[in-house]
């Protein structure tokens, strides 16, 4: 009985170590790299204002009028149109470079003088590397250099019967990382 005893524990510790090697040559340790890129936080900085200039309505019905990209501006429904000075917004972007962006506004916005507004909208930013999505939304690329430079066209639309006066307001722009 005691050369069977000793015989099962001999067996039973060679199984055991049998199992126990055999899971270590299932197994393995490796190292692995890691990475991270971190941009740059992204500075706008407003350039030219948006200016409309001096127009007056023709007295027919509502007036509206158009700023465009090089600054000169278009009405219908107007006996003046651009008088005065005029500019598209223009802005200047300073990024991580060749990075992809999206330039927006959050819609339609209105100027305002005491109780009376107009309404500003249809909105298209312009400029190198930069695409329109769609009114308010425009998507763009920062240069090698890590820089930006837009401007922004809009219409004014102004109803019939609103008094004349100085029509100001700010609006929001802001530019994000895709």
């Amino acid at each position: 009985m005691k050369a069977f005893t000793k015989r099962a524990l001999l067996i039973g510790a060679y199984c055991s170590a049998s199992f126990a090697m055999a899971g270590a040559a299932h197994a393995d340790t490796q190292t692995a790299n890691g990475e991270a890129t971190i941009v740059g936080a992204i500075t706008l900085t407003p350039v030219d204002p948006l200016r409309f200039g001096r127009f007056a309505s023709n007295g027919t019905g509502n007036t509206a009028v158009e700023v465009y990209v090089d600054g000169t501006v278009g009405c219908s429904g107007a006996s003046l149109c651009g008088g005065g000075t005029t500019s598209a917004a223009s802005f200047d972007v300073t990024a991580s470079p060749n990075m992809a962006m999206t330039i927006s506004t959050p819609g339609n916005f209105f100027l305002y003088d005491g109780p009376n507004s107009v309404e500003i909208g249809n909105i298209v930013f312009f400029g190198t590397n930069v695409t329109q999505v769609s009114y308010n939304n425009s998507s763009a690329v920062s240069d090698a250099s890590g820089d930006l430079h837009f401007k922004m066209r809009a219409a004014l639309w102004m109803l019939a019967g609103t008094p004349g006066g100085n029509f100001t307001g700010t609006f929001p722009v802001s530019v994000e990382y895709q």
